[in-house]
């Protein structure tokens, strides 16, 4: 996603800086980023625990963090789309 908003960017900043769509593809690219350093994080759950041993919280947080990927990826996908 990062890779496409710099391609988009490349010759139309002046122009899709001003566009709010553009601008909510950014907050949803930095969701995503955020999201990325929780899920570092968090992989030592999903990697070394099995889901019987893991507790209701660290599953409510798992589950938070794979609907904010979720939400992000389509979000950001579908802000370019309407975009151009």
């Amino acid at each position: 996603m990062i890779v496409s908003g710099a391609y988009m960017l490349y010759g139309q900043h002046e122009f899709l800086l001003q566009q709010r769509l553009f601008q909510l593809k950014l907050l949803f690219v930095g969701l995503l980023t955020a999201n990325g350093v929780v899920l570092g994080r968090l992989m030592h759950i999903a990697t070394e625990q099995t889901f019987r041993s893991t507790t209701g919280k660290q599953k409510i947080v798992l589950m938070v963090s794979g609907v904010a990927s979720l939400v992000g990826w389509i979000g950001a996908f579908m802000m370019a789309k309407l975009l151009f």
